[in-house]
């Protein structure tokens, strides 16, 4: 008899553990990086009237388990503050320029880490406005500028490239053009399928380097049967750990500190060290936080 007390008295004290897990009391999500299920997964920053299914629909990489929350209109210039979390980085961005807000679960760790993605106009990094909405709506306007912010990442572009040059599955096809605007091409050996084709740019480091000191990568994918429209550049780095407070450094663990992610069109790749500049000075007048000097 007794112990099937004491195995009923486990149960018990086990399911109130599991239940603490799965829901912990009186915290506010948006402080935490505990995952709660009645957390939406994901923010979209749309006006009033315009269809939701837009951005559903547009992004590839990510399939939510619930509904996406509507916050505010996308054509207010009021500051929108948000905590990234883990490391509760401060964000504070117009509403305008905000095109979601993502909270991937990651299961192993029991924690959220939010993904901000922004969107802005060239060349003053305008957010949607009434007259610029059905710019941003195309998604094909070369002066819209992606960017996103949240992850802890280590600036390894240049090394896996220069590894994948030196083991022959990156082949040069630098041309006189790509020269006269400091940059240095590479095309994989094994073509992407879809007609998808990718050219990743080596930047000389004597017209810019990142704020870690290492050469930029610009990855550029274009879809010839679809026009050039679809030509966009990527590339990704870091506003390393010691541009924030000190009491925040230890939450980076092994990392070199937050990764941000530029994306643009191709035709503004001739003046990749000015642009990447200008973003990087954009983005970081974001992060109230971070010092600049």
């Amino acid at each position: 008899m007794r112990i099937i007390m004491i195995f009923f008295a486990g149960l018990i004290l086990w399911f109130f553990f599991i239940s603490d897990l799965r829901e912990p009391p009186n915290r506010d999500w948006k402080q935490t990086s505990v995952y709660k299920k009645s957390e939406p997964t994901e923010l979209f920053f749309e006006p009033s009237g315009e269809s939701r299914n837009r951005n559903w629909v547009s992004r590839p990489d990510c399939c939510p388990e619930k509904s996406p929350v509507m916050h505010g209109s996308s054509f207010s210039e009021k500051q929108y503050s948000y905590n990234l979390r883990p490391l509760n980085v401060l964000a504070s961005v117009p509403e305008n320029a905000i095109r979601q807000i993502r909270k991937p679960y990651k299961v192993h760790a029991k924690e959220i880490w939010d993904l901000m993605s922004l969107e802005v106009l060239l060349p003053h990094f305008e957010g949607k406005t009434s007259l610029t909405a059905s710019r941003f709506a195309s998604r094909e306007d070369r002066d819209i500028v992606d960017i996103r912010l949240g992850f802890l990442a280590g600036e390894n572009d240049v090394q896996h490239l220069r590894a994948r040059i030196a083991d022959g599955r990156m082949i040069d096809v630098t041309k006189p053009a790509d020269r006269a605007m400091q940059l240095f091409a590479y095309r994989p050996m094994s073509r992407k399928v879809d007609d998808e084709t990718i050219i990743d740019y080596l930047g000389d480091a004597d017209a810019f380097v990142s704020l870690v000191g290492n050469p930029i990568v610009i990855s550029c994918s274009s879809w010839p049967s679809l026009g050039e429209e679809t030509q966009r550049c990527q590339t990704h780095l870091l506003f390393p750990q010691h541009l924030w407070p000190s009491q925040m450094k230890e939450k980076f663990g092994g990392t070199e500190g937050l990764q941000v992610v530029y994306s643009f069109h191709k035709s503004h790749l001739a003046d990749w060290p000015e642009l990447i500049r200008r973003i990087n000075t954009y983005t970081m007048s974001l992060l109230p936080e971070l010092s600049v000097d």
